[in-house]
């Protein structure tokens, strides 16, 4: 996975997670690393990168609102058989 994969499989994943746990609930690290088969600090890296667009909290592992917006719109993109290179 490359760089660019890494940071928006991070966003879709955290959005993913956020609707499965609820998004009162904070996603913790390591089930993000986890389920993007990457190491901790690489997300961690991915988030900081993400967060400095303003889409995520870092250190809360949470969707801004603008990066909750964007998440949603890749996702009904890919729901309608648009692919988004990555």
């Amino acid at each position: 996975m490359n760089r660019e994969q890494l940071i928006l499989g991070t966003l879709l994943s955290l959005f993913d997670l956020a609707n499965d746990l609820g998004h009162s609930e904070s996603v913790r690290l390591s089930r993000l690393a986890g389920r993007l088969g990457a190491t901790p600090a690489a997300v961690g890296a991915a988030l900081r990168h993400l967060e400095e667009r303003q889409l995520v909290d870092a250190d809360r592992v949470r969707l801004t609102l603008r990066g909750l917006a964007v998440a949603t719109a890749f996702r009904s993109t890919q729901s309608h058989g648009v692919q988004v290179a990555a």
